[in-house]
């Protein structure tokens, strides 16, 4: 942080300085596709290929009239079916999902605010 403040105190006005060179077009286009290579091959290919087949499904419904539908459709797709699975044993932070609707240790709940709001020397003592 102190380099930087250092750095900044140290840099002459910008009517003094010089222009940087500009880079010519070719180097930046080259740099520019080798970042997006690199970041299109940390994609696995089978979402690539998923993507891709939405954004067309995408098109053709949109030109069909049914963009609006066909978005909205699949968000409630995407949404389920990334739900996941729980592992044996493994309580949902919603109780209603548990097994006799079992809450999570240290929950709270709107009994436990008038529980507390009732009798407010209960709430210290729990504080201690």
């Amino acid at each position: 942080e102190r380099a930087v403040v250092r750095a900044w105190m140290h840099t002459p006005p910008a009517h003094t300085r010089q222009a940087e060179p500009q880079k010519p077009l070719h180097i930046v286009l080259r740099h520019a596709v080798s970042d997006l290579l690199a970041v299109l091959r940390m994609i696995p290919p089978r979402t690539a290929l998923l993507v891709v087949l939405w954004c067309l499904s995408a098109h053709l419904a949109g030109r069909a009239g049914f963009g609006n539908p066909f978005v909205l459709l699949s968000c409630i797709v995407l949404v389920f079916t990334n739900l996941g699975q729980r592992r044996a044993g493994e309580m949902s932070a919603y109780n209603v999902f548990n097994q006799d609707f079992q809450e999570l240790l240290g929950q709270l709940r709107l009994e436990h605010l008038e529980r507390d709001l009732v009798d407010p020397h209960r709430l210290a003592a729990r504080m201690d």
